[in-house]
């Protein structure tokens, strides 16, 4: 009943806050507020005909609207679509709408165009009335009572894929996520990719369960929102905390000879005392997340252990996690059990299995998500393969105290000329240990006659840091099989990033558009 009880809960903590930005003022609403907000527009939707099951989409970039109107939603048992504004934007609203049979379409003001009437603008001063879009047949309709939202997900394949979610599954999720890290009534948890995420939404209803405060932003007021709004908990993508640590890393070198001594101090000391020690030392890097920080969470993508040992060495708590849209979270470290380099103990015991080829399979008790909504069933079954059972297409292995280490995807196993297999993202990790190594992309197979690294170097570094990379990739060799063993090294000074093409939304790297882009460098 968590998902059903939001609007009890936000009565019973009424000073409690949400913190969020309008234009560029920063505001704050209490919770009371909020529920008082989350009424109004029950009673609007009530009012023009939305009932339970009826889907209602929203398209708009993060805002304090979007949360009234989606927790609105919840209450009447509607089902959500959350559109991604960068992919949806910009398409023919009517085949949206039928594509996944929309009766009403919720649009952030500063996306306002010509539209038709079953378009509503998310204007909480609004006193219009709605107008319902008449669904056909045809289209998905009253999909489950216990379906809580259409989301989506590109994954690694780049094609958005829409996904049904579980209200039991959120709810699941929600309960272990209080267990596992304790929150406190002071905490504060800042959600800034788009709502559309669903995982920024779990965050939002578990800081209303749990009685915390909520922050909201976007992406690039993300910085500024880390020392306005100071939060208490994080959640990212490793690109976020790889971007402070490459900050330290263009300190000069006098001050960086005092700090790597000082940090090599604070990493001795036992746990409890990292915090408040590193608080003091490393000052500025506190401050930069706002200076309240408990712990952060990475996910998403792999993280450099060079910058979990950075965070280690600065008194400021970075746990990794694991997890897919499909499945939700399924491991994390966390403060009472972390182990650098893993990504953590199961959430849900017992539910992990390793396949034959080491494949790691998710048999969940209460499923997140049911499957998707628009794929061929034929490509639907690689990833829910079984009634149960979903299959993540990570390659993993256990440690004997139960932690779970991932060793690459499946799919981008190189296969060499001789036959032999190998995981590309175990070397690049162990490249990218040096300091002046941006990104590594180890490519084999098809035309390429040898393992080849492609290197990404810091802008700050130079021809001696080259020579020392290659030093350290010859060391890597040393410890490989013949066949393994990398054959070429490309450099390059271009910064991967999503503008460049070269990773992809959820901040992965694009081997194909990597191969493509470098692909006379490469010999290919």
């Amino acid at each position: 009943m968590i998902l059903t009880n939001l609007m009890s809960q936000l009565r019973k903590r009424p000073r409690q806050y949400i913190a969020y930005y309008e234009g560029a003022a920063l505001k704050r609403k209490t919770f009371g507020e909020l529920a008082d907000d989350v009424a109004r527009t029950v009673s609007q939707l009530e009012s023009g005909g939305v009932t339970s099951g009826m889907h209602v989409g929203i398209l708009s970039h993060n805002s304090y609207e979007w949360l009234v109107y989606d927790l609105a939603i919840l209450q009447l048992r509607a089902v959500c679509v959350a559109l991604p504004v960068d992919h949806f934007a910009a398409s023919p609203l009517e085949e949206v709408a039928s594509r996944y049979g929309l009766h009403l379409l919720l649009v952030g003001k500063s996306l306002l165009k010509t539209q038709p009437p079953w378009v509503c603008t998310m204007d909480l001063s609004a006193r219009d009335g709605i107008t319902l879009r008449s669904v056909s047949e045809e289209e998905p309709q009253q999909l489950g009572p216990d379906l809580l939202s259409l989301v989506f997900s590109s994954g690694t394949s780049g094609r958005l894929k829409c996904l049904m979610m579980s209200r039991r599954g959120t709810e699941a999720f929600i309960a272990r996520f209080g267990h596992d890290f304790a929150f406190r009534s002071d905490d504060a948890i800042l959600a800034f990719l788009p709502l559309s995420t669903v995982q920024q939404r779990w965050m939002l209803y578990t800081a209303i369960h749990y009685g915390f405060n909520l922050h909201l932003t976007t992406p690039v007021r993300l910085f500024h929102a880390l020392t306005d709004m100071r939060p208490t908990m994080i959640g990212a993508a490793p690109l976020l905390y790889e971007t402070v640590e490459a900050r330290y890393l263009q300190l000069s070198a006098k001050k960086r000879i005092v700090l790597d001594a000082a940090r090599r101090v604070v990493r001795r000391l036992p746990s409890r005392l990292r915090g408040p020690v590193g608080r003091i030392v490393f000052k500025p890097f506190h401050d930069a997340f706002g200076g309240r920080l408990r712990f952060a969470l990475a996910g998403a993508a792999p993280i450099r252990r060079t910058t979990l040992e950075f965070f280690e060495s600065i008194g400021l708590p970075l746990y990794t996690a694991y997890g897919l849209t499909e499945t939700g979270f399924l491991s994390w470290n966390m403060p009472n059990g972390n182990r650098m380099g893993s990504v953590g103990k199961q959430v849900y015991p017992n539910t992990l299995e390793l396949a034959p080829d080491g494949e790691i399979l998710f048999r969940p008790s209460t499923p997140l998500a049911y499957g998707y909504l628009d794929v061929d069933p034929e490509e639907a079954a690689k990833t829910f393969v079984a009634p149960g059972l979903i299959a993540t297409g990570d390659i993993g292995r256990f440690d004997a105290d139960g932690y779970l280490y991932i060793d690459g995807r499946k799919k981008d196993i190189i296969v060499t000329p001789g036959g032999y297999k190998l995981q590309p993202e175990d070397l690049e990790r162990k490249i990218e240990d040096h300091a002046m190594v941006s990104r590594a992309v180890v490519l084999g197979g098809g035309d390429l006659p040898c393992v080849t690294a492609l290197v990404s170097t810091r802008e700050q570094s130079d021809d001696r840091d080259v020579k020392a990379i290659r030093r350290q990739i010859e060391e890597i060799n040393k410890q490989l099989p013949p066949p393994s063993r990398i054959g070429k090294v490309v450099f390059t000074a271009e910064q991967f990033s999503i503008a460049s093409g070269l990773l992809n939304r959820n901040l992965k790297v694009d081997r194909n558009k990597v191969a493509a882009r470098f692909q006379s460098e490469l010999g290919r």
